[in-house]
């Protein structure tokens, strides 16, 4: 027994490890789509004005316990990781510098191989606008929803920042453990970024550690647990916005099962209404990075639960290779953890996962993993370029759509070194 619990706090403390992040941070490396195919860093030219500039403006959503920073400004909130019982939102200032502070060299130099780690991201400045009641209410233990004007200023933003770009859809992240406040929305604004900058970015962060610690771990899968109501909360709002034509989530590590969780009881409740899930919260990609997740509750999410049906399109990054899951996986006695999953456990009468359904792709990525192989869907070019030729255009696997994955099995594709070499960009595919 003893043995076994020094086993798991070297385990904690290695787990903790794999994300840590700084205030201040490199951007991540430039997609390899923009280095090799011609054309694909036309969508810079096409950015609305008031979407242009050194710094990326990100709403976000937050659960987090506010903190006192001395000598900040009235107007400036900074978060912790504690829990605070109300939903905040408001939006943050990343900026992005580099040795020319101007549009035209962020974005020469964001598409250039190799060039966008000398940019260095930070937060600036953060607005709070906005704070939902606390959950639950006490005046009415049942309460489900914040009081109108609330969730119409919540709402209101949303719209706002619809009418700055011509794509109305909202693209959410979700963020895994030990990431801070700032690491969640230099992580929405890198993406969105290399995403043209269209849609809405929005930061959902929910209050995990950013320390290294022996009990970080477990406080962050308690918090995962604490924020699904708020992320319902959240959820509903941007289905209550008719303007809103998608909704996308990208999840990375346990924040794939804070999105599952908050996803099936909605789509449980939606079901019992008598309404379509699909029609009511119109998710188009749902997309899960090195998911961190039991593959028997997975397996019960996606399959007995039907929570495929409620997407347009599911695609899973895993690599066998990913060793901070492989810790997850011993440490809570794990058959297998759903980012770890390999061809095997997908096909045959022994797979221990029946994921091989219609909308769901599985894209094995173990070719490009760094040293821990966990951070990979913004540490790889390759795996960023499959990311952004899915969530910016919209496309199929396969090299008929101009996304080169290498077909294995049904469902199931590998992403080979130097994806996506020089595939013909295609149009994004219609909604």
């Amino acid at each position: 027994m003893h043995t076994r619990r020094i086993n798991i706090y070297i385990a904690t403390l290695l787990l903790s490890l794999t994300v840590l992040g700084g205030c201040e941070r490199r951007m991540m490396g430039t997609p390899l789509m923009y280095c090799c195919q011609p054309g694909a860093a036309d969508c810079f030219e096409t950015v609305p004005q008031g979407l242009r500039g050194c710094g990326v403006d990100v709403m976000y959503v937050t659960d987090r316990l506010p903190v006192h920073v001395d000598d900040l400004p009235p107007t400036q909130t900074r978060y912790g990781s504690g829990r605070a019982y109300g939903l905040a939102f408001g939006d943050a200032c990343v900026s992005m510098r580099n040795t020319a502070d101007d549009w035209a060299a962020i974005v020469s130099t964001t598409v250039s191989r190799g060039a966008a780690n000398s940019v260095s991201l930070d937060v600036s400045s953060v607005r709070e606008l906005g704070r939902l009641p606390n959950t639950p209410s006490s005046s009415d233990i049942n309460a489900d929803a914040a009081p109108p004007d609330a969730l119409a200023a919540m709402q209101a933003e949303i719209r706002r920042r619809l009418a700055l770009t011509d794509r109305k859809e909202v693209f959410v992240y979700v963020h895994g453990v030990n990431n801070s406040f700032d690491d969640a929305v230099m992580s929405m604004a890198e993406l969105w970024h290399f995403l043209g900058r269209e849609g809405v970015p929005i930061a959902y962060t929910w209050p995990s550690r950013r320390e290294v610690s022996l009990t970080g771990y477990a406080y962050d899968r308690e918090s995962g647990e604490f924020t699904v109501y708020h992320l319902k909360q959240f959820i509903r709002a941007v289905a209550a916005c008719a303007e809103v034509k998608k909704l996308h989530i990208l999840a990375h590590s346990r924040g794939c099962d804070v999105t599952i969780s908050a996803l099936r009881e909605l789509f449980i409740e939606s079901r019992a209404a008598g309404r379509d899930p699909h029609e009511t919260y119109r998710i188009g990609n749902l997309v899960f990075a090195a998911p961190d997740l039991d593959v028997d509750v997975a397996s019960q999410r996606f399959g007995a639960e039907r929570m495929g049906d409620a997407a347009d399109r599911i695609t899973m990054y895993v690599s066998e290779n990913d060793k901070a899951l492989g810790i997850a996986s011993w440490m809570f006695s794990s058959v297998k953890r759903l980012g770890r999953l390999g061809l095997g456990d997908l096909l045959g009468d022994n797979a221990a996962l029946n994921l091989n359904l219609p909308k769901v792709d599985t894209i094995d990525v173990t070719a490009q993993l760094d040293f821990l192989g966990h951070t990979y869907f913004t540490n790889s070019p390759a795996v960023s370029s499959d990311l952004v030729l899915l969530l910016r255009d919209n496309r199929a696997p396969g090299a008929a759509h101009g996304r080169p994955l290498k077909p294995i099995a049904e469902g199931y594709w590998e992403l080979p070194d130097g994806y996506p070499g020089n595939a013909t960009p295609t149009v994004r595919t219609a909604e």
